[in-house]
C-alpha cells in the first residue's frame, strides 16, 4: 500500500498502539533522565548555536545569492524529509516518540542502530565545530588583544 492511499478513514485506527523499544544498555538505565528543559538547551545550542557560527562564514565563502540559494534548497528538503517521517508514522498508525523509534519500526535493529550512528556523529560533528571555532576564537583574543 502507498502513502498516497492513506486518505480513506476506514483504515485509520483510533488508538494508535505503542511501539516498545529494546533496550540497548544497561548502563543507561542507572543515569538521571534529562528534563525537557535540558532536551530544549541542548538541541538549541546543538543546532541554532552551530547554524549562526557557521552561517558568516558560508555567506562570506559562497556570496550572497548562492548562500540564499543554497538555504532555500536545504529548507526546502529539511520541510520534505519531515513531511515524509509524518506521513510514515501516520501509515503505519503509530505513536513514536523519536525518529530512532520510527526507524526501530520500519527497518528493525538496522534501522534503529542506523539512526543512533547519524545521531552521534552528528554530535561529535558539533563538538569538532565548537572546538575548532573558540578555538580560534580565544587564539584570536589572546594574541591580537595582548
Amino acid at each position: 500500500m502507498q502513502l498516497s492511499s492513506l486518505n480513506s478513514d476506514s483504515e485509520i485506527l483510533t488508538d494508535p498502539p505503542h511501539i516498545p523499544m529494546p533496550s540497548l544498555s544497561k548502563i543507561s538505565s542507572s543515569y538521571e533522565k534529562s528534563s525537557t528543559l535540558e532536551i530544549f538547551c541542548n538541541l538549541f545550542k546543538s543546532f541554532i548555536g552551530i547554524g549562526i557560527l557557521s552561517l558568516s562564514y558560508g555567506y562570506k565563502e559562497s556570496g550572497i545569492i548562492l548562500a540564499n540559494i543554497l538555504i532555500v534548497i536545504c529548507s526546502f528538503f529539511t520541510y520534505w524529509s519531515m513531511n515524509v517521517i509524518i506521513k510514515i508514522a501516520d501509515h503505519l498508525n503509530i505513536r513514536v516518540t523519536s525518529i530512532s523509534q520510527l526507524c526501530y519500526v520500519v527497518l528493525g535493529k538496522l534501522g534503529l542502530h542506523s539512526a543512533q550512528l547519524n545521531v552521534m556523529v552528528l554530535q561529535i560533528g558539533v563538538c569538532a565545530v565548537y572546538v575548532s571555532f573558540f578555538g580560534t576564537f580565544f587564539h584570536n583574543v589572546f594574541c591580537y588583544a595582548g
